[in-house]
């Protein structure tokens, strides 16, 4: 449950403030791969700590949701977004409905604050990468994000 507070404290400290571009994911078709399951699921396990992803470091990565809907948890909530989140560091891309995987990397994620590009998922880092409903670009009373489903990703 620590593990899920922090992944939480972490997420909303990042998603605080927003950049004004928006870049739609693209279609995938890179090799390492993460999937949208309830094995990895910080959503899907409230009194776990699920297990986290480990992947080789990587430009980008393919979040394939050919298994399980995201929105398994939350079926009101329609998903518009993936965002990826290291430390204090944000970006975010649109979650395009009815699409299996959604490539996450430099020339699909915007920084929602002044991060600046993305630079891949280096070795011995640790993100959390999240699909779910925001309201971007926010209004004055900054972004807002319903999590559908998150993930941990350690980096080798």
């Amino acid at each position: 449950m620590g593990t899920r507070t922090s992944t939480a404290g972490v997420l909303m400290l990042a998603l605080s403030a927003v950049a004004a571009t928006s870049v739609s994911c693209s279609i995938a078709n890179r090799s390492e791969r993460i999937f949208v399951d309830a094995e990895h699921s910080q959503i899907a396990s409230p009194d776990e700590s699920p297990p986290a992803y480990e992947i080789d470091p990587t430009p980008a990565l393919i979040l394939d949701s050919s298994r399980l809907e995201p929105n398994t948890w939350f079926p009101d909530v329609e998903a518009n977004s993936i965002h990826v989140v290291q430390g204090s560091s944000s970006w975010r891309c649109d979650w395009v409905a009815g699409a299996t995987e959604h490539t996450l990397g430099p020339e699909t994620l915007s920084p929602i604050r002044n991060e600046g590009e993305f630079e891949g998922f280096s070795s011995g880092g640790t993100f959390v990468v999240l699909v779910g409903r925001d309201n971007y670009p926010p209004p004055d009373g900054g972004l807002k994000v319903q999590p559908v489903w998150a993930s941990i990703i350690q980096v080798r």
